[in-house]
């Protein structure tokens, strides 16, 4: 769960840029994007565990093809936003696939994140 602590620091970052177009920092985009390309393959082993569940539920272990499938796709949209970030010179350049690691981090706590009231 740290890690995906981490992520959501990351993502907050990315997104206050987003909020406010002329704070963006190209330096700053780029090292968030590439912290959660190289991050995005390690919290998946904890799974493996369901006594240190966490905030995921049942549906992690009843439904572990779809949850990898999940994994995966925060993969692939984590690496096309660092591939965007590398050459990014405004928000503009990054927004599509900033938007598509927010929609696979939303997907996947859809199913698989313990809903907090």
């Amino acid at each position: 769960q740290d890690s995906m602590k981490s992520w959501g620091d990351a993502m907050g970052i990315m997104g206050d840029m987003a909020e406010a177009p002329d704070t963006f920092d190209a330096e700053i985009f780029k090292e968030q994007a590439a912290f959660l390309a190289e991050d995005a393959a390690t919290p998946w082993s904890h799974f493996e565990n369901q006594e240190a569940a966490g905030n995921a539920t049942e549906a992690v272990w009843s439904n572990a093809d779809g949850f990898r499938a999940e994994a995966e796709k925060f993969q692939q949209a984590t690496a096309e936003l660092n591939a965007a970030a590398q050459t990014a010179t405004s928000i503009d350049d990054v927004m599509p696939a900033f938007g598509q690691v927010g929609q696979s981090c939303k997907s996947c706590h859809t199913d698989f994140r313990v809903k907090n009231d």
